[in-house]
């Protein structure tokens, strides 16, 4: 899960290109949940963007786009998703990507001291 409070486009798109990301790169679910609108309760906080949703691989079994849910921009609401932990396994030992599998191990290299 992925809360945030963001307060500009910039800051929206950066916590939710990088929760689709990590989605991809472990191929697991991940779930942005943002603080929307005005938060008049605090001092510190001034209005906030963005929408909930899933996110999930890009990869067989999954949305293309690895889109699960989302909201609708800048509207309070709560998105609900089917996740399905069997196709996460699936995915991991036989999806298109095999991430840690792909790269072959590689041997620590010797550090050198600069002088």
């Amino acid at each position: 899960m992925i809360p945030c409070c963001t307060a500009s486009p910039a800051g929206f798109n950066r916590v939710r290109f990088s929760a689709r990301a990590r989605a991809v790169e472990n191929q697991c679910y991940t779930a942005v949940v943002p603080l929307i609108g005005e938060a008049a309760w605090s001092g510190s906080i001034d209005v906030n963007i963005g929408h909930a949703a899933l996110f999930t691989p890009c990869d067989t079994g999954f949305p293309d786009d690895g889109v699960a849910t989302a909201g609708a921009l800048n509207e309070p609401a709560l998105v609900f998703a089917q996740v399905d932990f069997a196709a996460i396994d699936a995915v991991r030992a036989q999806g298109a990507v095999l991430n840690h599998r792909d790269w072959a191990p590689v041997a620590p290299t010797e550090i050198v001291a600069l002088r």
